[in-house]
Order: structure tokens, then sequence, then C-alpha cells
């Protein structure tokens, strides 16, 4: 509960109450506002790890060139 009333204080989430006369349930969307800066730090985080990913292929790439090239 501790992690859901921060996200609330955030505002990244909203709280969607039921009608009075019917059970008390409570459901929770993604704040419509937000989301579009939850998507970009998302994309940011993919773009760092694909940047890792390639930066190590050519590494790889170059290091058996350099070691075809000794023989």
């Amino acid at each position: 509960m501790e992690t859901i009333n921060r996200l609330l204080e955030e505002k990244l989430i909203l709280a969607i109450r039921g009608e009075s006369g019917r059970e008390a349930e409570t459901a929770y969307r993604l704040n419509p506002e937000k989301l579009r800066q939850v998507r970009n730090e998302l994309i940011w985080h993919w773009k760092n790890w694909a940047v890792l990913a390639i930066a190590i292929v050519v590494g790889a790439i170059a290091f058996f060139v350099v070691m075809t090239n000794q023989q």
C-alpha cells in the first residue's frame, strides 16, 4: 500500500472510486498526463542498452580482426 500511496502522491496513477451504493472498491489507472514522461524515460533506458550492445559487438569484431591479422 505504501507504493500505491507514493505513486498517487507523485500523480503517476489515478484512483477510480466505485459508486457510493456499491461495494467500496478502488481501481487505479495510469495518469495520461504523465504517460508521455514515462514513455520517454523507458525509451532512453532501451537506447542505452542498445548502444552498449552495439559497442560490445563492434569491440568483438575489432578484437577478432586484430587477432587474425597477427597470425
